[in-house]
């Protein structure tokens, strides 16, 4: 089963995306701010050497990547996923710098990272895992929960009952039958 199949009917499983695209808005509001003072600083030069929109862009794309990678690795969340109790932990081995760049490179664009979502929950596995994540061996769990997924046991199958199997087919002889 895909992501998609179990996300509809599985509450937790909401509760948890939920939560990590609201702590994306609150980080993202964390990294817009440095932006752009980094951004007002650097004006006139990104203008005057033609960087323009593209150069901010740029700037944006690269403090979110080090950012979540870098909080990620060291402290195992970034602030918007402590304020919602989320974290980030390694399936195997230990989370480092090197797990949480990995499982964040495509944030470095916005269309990569939605494309990292849609793959890691079309694809069968932890729906709690974006491909990136997978890739990592890294997921985000929310306070309690455990890194190894348990899929939800599928729901129990009508009563039917018992039928004999059919017989085999078998092909007529050649031969009139011998009495």
């Amino acid at each position: 089963m895909s992501g998609f199949d179990l996300i509809t009917h599985d509450k937790n499983l909401q509760d948890n995306w939920v939560k990590r695209i609201i702590a994306a808005i609150i980080d993202g509001v964390i990294i817009g701010i440095i932006a752009w003072i980094i951004l007002f600083a650097l004006a006139f030069s990104m203008f005057f050497y033609g960087w323009g929109f593209w150069g901010g862009s740029l700037i944006f794309g690269v403090l979110w990547l080090l950012y979540f990678a870098f909080m990620e690795g060291t402290r195992g969340a970034t602030i918007g996923k402590q304020l919602l109790h989320l974290s980030v932990v390694a399936t195997s081995g230990s989370m480092d710098i090197s797990k949480g760049f990995i499982r964040n490179i495509s944030k470095i664009f916005g269309i990569l990272l939605l494309i990292d979502i849609i793959v890691g929950l079309a694809t069968e596995g932890d729906p709690r895992q974006r491909f990136l994540d997978r890739y990592a061996n890294t997921v985000v769990l929310r306070e309690g929960e455990t890194p190894q997924y348990m899929p939800p046991s599928p729901p129990p199958q009508a009563y039917q009952p018992y039928q004999q199997p059919a017989p085999p087919y078998q092909q007529p002889s050649q031969y009139p039958p011998q009495p």
